[in-house]
């Protein structure tokens, strides 16, 4: 059972590194005028959504730390959460020109 977990734990880290790069590098790649951009009205910027997801972190490090969750737990959360504004990042860039870094 514990290796199991570990397991779990270990593709939920590399899962999450890899999304944390991916996150980073359109951050940079994307030009600065582009992050008031906003698909519609009352959706969130690119420039928010940026912010939502690394505002984010705080509050997972204390579910983390707080004793909400394991960390385990909060590992595979946060991957989610990440993986999902990440879609959702990588389609505005798109919307607006704007290829993600690693798909050149």
């Amino acid at each position: 059972r514990c290796g199991r977990a570990w397991a779990r734990f270990r593709r939920s880290r590399t899962n999450l590194d890899a999304s944390q790069s991916q996150f980073l590098a359109l951050a940079e790649a994307m030009p600065a005028e582009k992050f008031s951009w906003s698909p519609g009205a009352g959706v969130r910027s690119l420039g928010q959504l940026f912010m939502h997801v690394a505002s984010a972190y705080y509050l997972y490090a204390s579910m983390a730390f707080g004793g909400e969750h394991t960390f385990l737990e909060t590992s595979v959360i946060m991957t989610d959460d990440l993986q999902t504004h990440l879609g959702q990042l990588i389609a505005y860039s798109r919307k607006i020109g704007a290829k993600p870094p690693w798909t050149r």
